[in-house]
Formats: structure tokens, C-alpha cells, sequence
């Protein structure tokens, strides 16, 4: 191991943020279209995409506004903004309609399951020269609309986030999200690049994984049955090929229960 190597692992956990220890190796769970399945699988990457491909318009909200300095000169951030890539995991271990409805809009979607250690093990990069400012994992912060304004209005509060020369604070934009969406339970993992060593035109930032032991199981979209009635079989068998040996199933969330249904009576 290097001398960098070294100094990058001493200094890791800076960048694990509101996580604690002993949730490290809890299971987290995301839910992948079939397209970036078959992309992750055969390639042998895990994808990180930038914010603005993310629907919420509130996302990011700090670098895509406009500060003004004391005498009213405007300073915009989008070219820090252009810097960001992240992915969204979820703590949520119990199945929903609503999980399968808003993340597997068309039915394909399969939910994977990992841990944060697995994952930010092979995310951080150890032999990364600026490691210690580009790569984090940290829990989303849920806070009402008026207090994520009262707050960044502070210009105190403010500076922390714009000057942090360590990263976090730039980081930590990504990982405040409003009350609304707190059954979400999320985390996230945040690259964040620089145009002089990585080309921020890109849409994602792409690192190595072994497929079986990062993704521990899938599990597919209840309703796969209403695109085709072979198309969990078929995407079985695709991902089987593709080199993964772990557990594939489909949900059985709509599955009717086989109940022993009984009257007390007599019918003659």
C-alpha cells in the first residue's frame, strides 16, 4: 500500500456522514430498471448520475441558486454544480405499492440488495490522489421547507458549504431532502469530481463492483406478468448468463394468499 493509499484510509470515515458504525453492514436496497441492471451486470460497474437527471426540482437546490455577495455582485454555481454524481439507497426492508409504482414505472424494475461497507468499500477509491474530497456515503437529513430555507439564508450557514475545502459540505447539499419524503429512509453515495483530472460532461461516474458480492439478491417487479408472461423467466435466464449466482426472485406482493376458508354451518 502506498504512502497516499495509507493516508486515505486513516481518513475515511471523515467522509461517511450521519451513518453510524454499527449501520455499516446494514442490508440497503435500490431498485434498478432492467436496462441499468443488464448495464451494471455486464459491465461490472455501479453508475452514479449527476442530480439533474433526478426528478425532485428541490434537489441540489443550494447550487442551482444564485448568491449575492455584500455589495449585490451575483455568484452562481453551476460550475461546482456540474461536479456532482450520486445514487440513492433506501434503509426500507419491507416491500410497497408505492416502492414498485414510483421506481419500476414500467413494470421492469428489479430491487437489489447490498450493505453500505460493501459498496463504499469499492465507491472509495484508495489510490484516488484527491480521494478525500470526491467520494462519500451519508443519510439524507429530512427537514420541513422552511427551516432548509431558514437556515441557508443564514450567510454563516451559508459559507460552511460554499468554502469547505474538505468536500463534506458540499457533499451534505445532496443529503438534505424535505419532510415530504422522509418514508423514503434513503442514503446516498456522492462522487464529486473536478473538471481538471475527470470530464464532467459525462452523465455518470462509473466504479468497479463483482457482481455476486455486491449485489447479495433481486428481487423483480410483482407485476412482470402484465408486460409478458415469459418476461421474468426470460430476464432470469439473462441475468444468469451475464455471471450472477445469487438468489433472483419475483415479488409475491399480489399474490392472492391461499387461505382455508371455512363456514361454521350446514348447508343441505
Amino acid at each position: 500500500m502506498t504512502t497516499k493509499e495509507k493516508e486515505n484510509l486513516v481518513y475515511k470515515d471523515k467522509n461517511i456522514i450521519r451513518i453510524l458504525p454499527n449501520e455499516l453492514d446494514m442490508p440497503i436496497y435500490r431498485v434498478f430498471s432492467k436496462k441499468w441492471l443488464i448495464d451494471a451486470l455486464t459491465k461490472k460497474k455501479n453508475a452514479l448520475v449527476k442530480p439533474s437527471m433526478w426528478k425532485d426540482p428541490f434537489e441540489n437546490f443550494i447550487f442551482r441558486s444564485t448568491a449575492y455577495t455584500n455589495n449585490g455582485v451575483a455568484i452562481g454555481f453551476d460550475s461546482i454544480r456540474e461536479n456532482f454524481y450520486g445514487q440513492c439507497w433506501t434503509f426500507n426492508q419491507e416491500e410497497t405499492d408505492a416502492l414498485w409504482r414510483i421506481y419500476s414505472p414500467d413494470k421492469d424494475g428489479f430491487r437489489v440488495k447490498t450493505t453500505i461497507r460493501k459498496m463504499f468499500d469499492s465507491f472509495y477509491d484508495l489510490s484516488h490522489v484527491f480521494a478525500l474530497v470526491s467520494f462519500f456515503v451519508g443519510k439524507i437529513k429530512y427537514e420541513t421547507e422552511a427551516n432548509i430555507k431558514k437556515y441557508f439564508e443564514d450567510p454563516n450557514n451559508l459559507k460552511k458549504y460554499i468554502f469547505d475545502s474538505a468536500g463534506n459540505g458540499h457533499a451534505e447539499t445532496l443529503l438534505i431532502k424535505r419532510m415530504e419524503f422522509k418514508h423514503e429512509n434513503e442514503l446516498r453515495f456522492v462522487f464529486l469530481a473536478d473538471k481538471s483530472w475527470y470530464d464532467t460532461n459525462l452523465d455518470s461516474y462509473e466504479f468497479p463492483i463483482d457482481i455476486n458480492y455486491h449485489f447479495e439478491e433481486i428481487l423483480a417487479d410483482p407485476r412482470m406478468d402484465e408486460i409478458s408472461s415469459t418476461f421474468f423467466s426470460d430476464s432470469m435466464e439473462e441475468i444468469k448468463e451475464l455471471g450472477y449466482t445469487n438468489s433472483i426472485e419475483k415479488s409475491t406482493l399480489y399474490q392472492i394468499p391461499n387461505l382455508n376458508l371455512r363456514l361454521d354451518i350446514d348447508v343441505s
